[in-house]
């Protein structure tokens, strides 16, 4: 149950309705014959899921399939995306996914090469619309436990 900030109430999203649209977003965020308006809606689609989604509705290996095939599916779409549209919105999808608390650098190698797309971006892409979407993502992350290792790859790439 979430709690809605204005009235109090609680609002039941069921998670395997989020599930379904998790995979669905993934499945399209992949397709390379979606339409980029397609691929760009899909993709903050999945940063909203990820962030929503939570370790205990699920069980372990549920979770971390979710977690680490849509990660993935932002990658791909930062890295290799049709158009700036898509990687911009890529970007800010992965902005999503990284101010959650349950996201640490233990959670898979898919947090460090999803940090490493986006320190490329900053440091290398042309397009600054990209690159500050890229920027933010990385200013997003909710604390030090969730890149680690990383931390000063971020701040050289900032």
């Amino acid at each position: 149950k979430h709690q809605m900030e204005l009235t109090g109430e609680y609002d039941e999203f069921p998670i395997s309705l989020a599930k379904k649209i998790l995979n669905t977003a993934i499945f399209y965020a992949l397709d390379s014959n979606s339409a980029i308006t397609t691929k760009s809606n899909v993709v903050r689609c999945i940063g909203n899921m990820l962030n929503y989604i939570c370790a205990d509705q699920l069980s372990p290996d549920d979770y971390s399939d979710l977690m680490e095939r849509g990660t993935r599916a932002l990658i791909s779409n930062i890295t290799t995306g049709k158009s700036m549209k898509v990687r911009w919105n890529a970007c800010y999808a992965a902005s999503n996914l990284l101010k959650k608390k349950d996201v640490t650098e233990d959670s898979g190698k898919w947090i460090q090469d999803l940090v490493t797309s986006l320190s490329s971006l900053v440091q290398n892409f042309q397009n600054f619309k990209v690159r500050i979407n890229a920027a933010v993502a990385l200013g997003a992350v909710w604390g030090r436990p969730a890149v680690n290792s990383l931390l000063f790859d971020i701040l050289e790439s900032l």
